[in-house]
């Protein structure tokens, strides 16, 4: 519980701080379903807002928020692509999906503090977007 719930009250913390924010849709837990919280993938509606995926990893990047890119479509590999010969539009939602998500820090060690900077740094980023 320790480890798994620290992580779970994070998620909580990053679910409230973005409900009300447009330019985004969060994750998802589905009835029956316990997410491990292992990730916050953080999907960008990319049609709200006027930075690409990497525009906006950079600018929390320069807040000093560290992120990562975990899903990248498979097909857009370059092993796919040479062997098969896949175009990155060949599977539109996943290359859509791919192209959107961010993953916020999101480990047991923060402490409430650093959430609120992640929070804060990702709301100051769309806020001073023009849409």
């Amino acid at each position: 519980e320790g480890m798994h719930g620290r992580r779970r009250e994070i998620a909580g913390m990053y679910n409230e701080a973005f409900a009300g924010i447009d330019a985004f849709d969060l994750p998802v837990e589905r009835d029956g379903c316990e997410s491990a919280c292992h990730l916050y993938p953080l999907r960008l509606k990319l049609n709200k807002i006027s930075v690409s995926r990497d525009g906006f990893i950079e600018e929390l990047r320069k807040r000093n928020i560290g992120t990562s890119v975990h899903f990248i479509a498979v097909h857009t590999f370059s092993y796919y692509r040479d062997k098969y010969g896949y175009k990155a539009e060949a599977f539109p939602v996943a290359y859509g999906e791919s192209e959107r998500l961010v993953t916020i820090p999101l480990h047991p060690g923060l402490s409430d503090g650093d959430v609120g900077d992640v929070v804060e740094a990702v709301s100051a980023i769309v806020e001073d977007l023009p849409s």
